[in-house]
């Protein structure tokens, strides 16, 4: 760990010598440690979906961004999300998403729009 930046969140590889088997692969054959560079990126409209106690709190915080795309690529993946589990609706809704979502309603884009009145009625669904 190194001043103050927390741990490095780099990917990790290990690899073992060619001649070791998966059987006789041990602590004592570690040879080489590399540190890969960090990923490029990305694309500053991009929603990346979010998983685990966080991904909800993650949506509803895009959902109040200013920016129009982020809005309608978060508002995409809150539709997915709650089609992936009924419980992930009442996470929504614990994190504060359907003021969130009852605000797009109002939205000046269309899409906006119909894809927030989508979120609702999944919501309603789940």
């Amino acid at each position: 760990m190194g001043h103050g930046h927390g741990f490095d969140q780099r990917p990790v590889q290990i690899e073992r010598p060619a001649q070791q088997t998966a059987h006789s692969y041990g602590v004592d054959s570690l040879v080489h440690h590399a540190v890969n560079d960090f990923p490029k990126p990305l694309h500053e409209h991009k929603v990346t979906a979010a998983f685990g106690a966080q991904a909800a709190h993650k949506y509803v915080r895009l959902l109040a961004s200013s920016d129009n795309v982020i809005v309608l690529n978060t508002l995409r993946a809150v539709k997915e999300y709650l089609q992936g589990h009924p419980n992930n609706g009442v996470r929504l809704i614990e994190a504060g998403g359907l003021p969130a979502l009852l605000d797009l309603l109002k939205h000046d884009d269309t899409k906006a729009r119909e894809l927030a009145c989508l979120c609702v009625e999944g919501l309603c669904d789940s």
